[in-house]
């Protein structure tokens, strides 16, 4: 089917400067000596993976974790490691706070229209340009989901970015 992510993961790196995901494929076509062959792709560093068949569930969890929020929260969890280093291991991702309304897709409801018809290898690219034009969007419904106030919210993500700079 063709809006079903079976051959897709949200994946991100152990070990980074920040927290951030992406859509990734786990098979790749790759052309050797005239001969379409498939492959699959194999890490080379420690990645890890959620596995979720939903297109618009999936760009909703990637929003939400690439958030500034669910970044400075991880931090919360995540083992420090050099230079300003965190450790994004699935136990520290695991204890994330995930609010129900992502899972029941009533958050971010209008990012449906904007996906659906988006071909799953386009999806990083269009999100990524969400998050730009819409940061601001993103955030206050996100803050009204968690009943957070502004101060609140802001108090967190400076917070997280202090983490950051010692």
């Amino acid at each position: 089917m063709k809006d079903k992510f079976r051959d897709y993961r949200i994946a991100w790196q152990e070990i980074a400067l920040h927290f951030e995901v992406y859509i990734l494929p786990i098979k790749i076509s790759v052309k050797l000596c005239e001969n379409k062959q498939i492959k699959l792709i194999i890490p080379d560093v420690t990645v890890y993976f959620i596995v979720e068949p939903d297109k618009v569930k999936v760009s909703k969890l990637l929003l939400y974790l690439n958030s500034d929020l669910a970044r400075s929260l991880l931090k919360l969890r995540a083992w420090n490691a050099r230079g300003g280093y965190f450790r994004h291991q699935s136990t520290s991702v695991g204890a994330l706070p995930l609010p129900e309304q992502i899972l029941q897709c009533n958050l971010w409801g209008w990012i449906k229209e904007r996906v659906e018809g988006i071909e799953n290898e386009e999806l990083n690219k269009v999100l990524r340009e969400i998050i730009e034009k819409y940061q601001e969007k993103l955030v206050d419904e996100l803050v009204k989901t968690l009943e957070l106030s502004k101060d609140e919210y802001d108090s967190i993500v400076e917070w997280g970015k202090w983490l950051n700079e010692l």
